[in-house]
């Protein structure tokens, strides 16, 4: 199963941090690609975002949010992911950290070791960094 990591150092609060990540309509203040949610209910939303001037839509799964880890189970053309999302407290803030694991095919794990990984690691950092500046009120 692919998997990548990323992380991030806030100076705010994990109580702060946690519900940019828990509501998944807030995903687009800090999305590193132009990002729309629609919110199904139950806590399911349809996503639509940019990536490379390409248009990739998901359904999005809100599977556990608790003030210290957020989970997502999402399914796109790329495959199915899950977004698990841990918040912890540090001396001067919080650390948060995002891995997505895939579960794929083998023509998707293909695309995702040429084309994906190469690309989404470095702009889910950007992503977290973008939520650090949100959650200091920057």
């Amino acid at each position: 199963m692919p998997s990548y990591r990323a992380s991030v150092d806030v100076t705010a609060p994990p109580q702060d941090v946690q519900p940019l990540v828990a509501d998944v309509t807030r995903h687009a203040e800090w999305a590193d690609d132009p990002l729309e949610v629609e919110p199904l209910g139950d806590g399911r939303f349809r996503t639509s975002a940019v990536s490379r001037g390409r248009t990739i839509e998901a359904d999005v799964h809100l599977v556990d949010a608790t003030p210290s880890q957020v989970v997502l189970e999402v399914e796109d053309a790329t495959g199915r992911w899950r977004h698990t999302f841990t918040i912890a407290p540090t001396a001067t803030g919080s650390r948060v950290g995002r891995e997505i694991s895939g579960d794929l095919s083998p023509a998707q794990a293909l695309l995702y070791w040429l084309v994906l990984l190469p690309i989404k690691k470095p702009s889910n950092q950007r992503s977290l960094e973008r939520l650090a500046r949100i959650a200091e009120g920057q």
